[in-house]
């Protein structure tokens, strides 16, 4: 079993440490896989933002943009970075039609373990989608 977890805090710290804990004295092997570099703070208020200014120029709220980001723009993405996300997540959404895969987005996460060049990919890719289509994203220093 795989499982991504973010430490950003002391408090973070120590949960990870009881759950890695946990896990070895259960298990008494077990692989940690240590990830530098996560993404921003800008562009993850950045992603919001426009999910936010995307339900104001469109006709659907900011959560159902977010899991379409995720779908079209975000899977294919973190496939591309991680062997066993991609081993099973085609096999997993498969099993769905195309509107129940959207929804299933929500929990299912893509874009909260992306490193800074892979949001970054992200972000471009979404503003690249809903420009030519007339919606304003704007950044930071458009505000």
């Amino acid at each position: 079993m795989s499982e991504a977890n973010i430490v950003n805090s002391i408090r973070s710290v120590d949960e990870i440490c009881g759950k890695i804990k946990k896990e070895f004295e259960k298990y008494k092997y077990i692989t940690v896989k240590i990830v530098h570099q996560k993404r921003s703070i800008i562009s993850n208020s950045l992603q919001y933002h426009w999910y936010m200014e995307l339900e104001q120029q469109g006709d659907q709220t900011a959560a159902q943009y977010r899991n379409y980001c995720k779908y079209h723009f975000g899977l294919a993405l973190r496939a591309a970075n991680d062997e066993d996300f991609a081993a099973v997540i085609g096999d997993v959404l498969r099993k769905y039609n195309y509107e129940d895969r959207i929804k299933l987005m929500s929990f299912i996460d893509v874009t909260s373990i992306f490193d800074r060049p892979t949001m970054k990919s992200y972000l471009i890719a979404v503003k690249d989608h809903y420009t030519p289509q007339g919606y304003i994203l704007t950044s930071k220093d458009d505000l």
